[in-house]
């Protein structure tokens, strides 16, 4: 009772991710929520700095960041034994604290401003749109060998990295020399952009839902989709992404037309969020 007294005003403060007792409370994705919260404090700070670097530094920092961000992972596979899992409590040590997260977000920071500068021709390098197809089969690759896969340090640690980074190169690609890409191609479809808008409620929803179903089926609350037999899996999907559209719809997208509408936008990108939700809301 204790813990749920301290765990729901942290959780609804977005402040858990910064205890380790409570950076997993309640929705355990939410964590993200807490972390992100951190970070946007902070991107002010950031994004004028970023759009003042030469085209040179961004690029520097672009490769760096990853290798920084990789320490954990050698600390992971140096100091603890193979065939072993990461506890809670590394994990949140080496992979969840907000500050050690930081990197990665500077590093999607970057990877929006080499977005922002893609038209420039000096960005262009040879075989760009090859490194981002098999970035992208790569990421395919990681999430069906999943099931198949016994977890221990190093399972844990490729599992967390290499995904993010994968997604960097195929945005980095796939932006500066999106020519002859297939996997531009592909992201380019109107159904992947259509996902992409309530992605991130799929990926909030799937925890708490995949812990209730995989109850239903073991009587165990396990959250992870690996958990859950071929029989559970295709219909928890379906209902996964049939109720994170519909709060995308019908919750997320009334809530930011208001705010987008309260606070009178003056500028083209917001004129722009407020046109594109009235457009979601008419066709629904």
């Amino acid at each position: 009772m204790s813990q749920v007294a301290v765990g729901v005003p942290l959780s609804l403060f977005l402040l858990q991710s910064w205890l380790p007792k409570y950076a997993y409370f309640g929705n355990a994705p939410a964590w993200t929520l807490s972390t992100l919260v951190a970070h946007w404090a902070l991107y002010p700070l950031l994004q004028p700095r970023l759009k003042e670097m030469s085209d040179k530094m961004l690029k520097v920092l672009a490769f760096m960041i990853p290798i920084v961000s990789l320490i954990p992972t050698v600390v992971t596979l140096f100091f603890m034994e193979p065939s072993s899992s990461v506890t809670e409590k590394q994990w949140y040590a080496l992979y969840t604290h907000p500050i050690l997260r930081f990197p990665d977000f500077v590093f999607g920071c970057i990877a929006s401003e080499i977005f922002i500068r893609a038209d420039n021709t000096s960005w262009r390098l040879p075989n760009l749109s090859k490194i981002a197809d098999v970035s992208m089969a790569g990421i395919l690759a990681l999430i069906l060998a999943i099931p198949y896969v016994k977890r221990n340090s190093i399972v844990d640690t490729l599992m967390i990295e290499a995904p993010m980074y994968l997604f960097g190169l195929l945005v980095y690609c796939g932006s500066c020399d999106p020519r002859g890409s297939i996997s531009g191609y592909i992201m380019s479809l109107d159904p992947c952009r259509e996902l992409g808008d309530f992605a991130f409620q799929v990926y909030l929803f799937r925890w708490p839902l995949f812990a209730i179903i995989h109850w239903i089926e073991v009587g165990k609350l396990k959250a992870g989709w690996m958990y859950l037999s071929t029989f559970y899996l295709l219909p928890a999907i379906v209902i996964l992404y049939v109720i994170s559209y519909l709060w995308y719809v019908y919750v997320d997208t009334p809530l930011r037309l208001y705010l987008a509408t309260v606070t009178k936008p003056s500028s083209d990108l917001s004129t722009e969020l407020v046109e594109k939700e009235k457009g979601v809301a008419s066709a629904v």
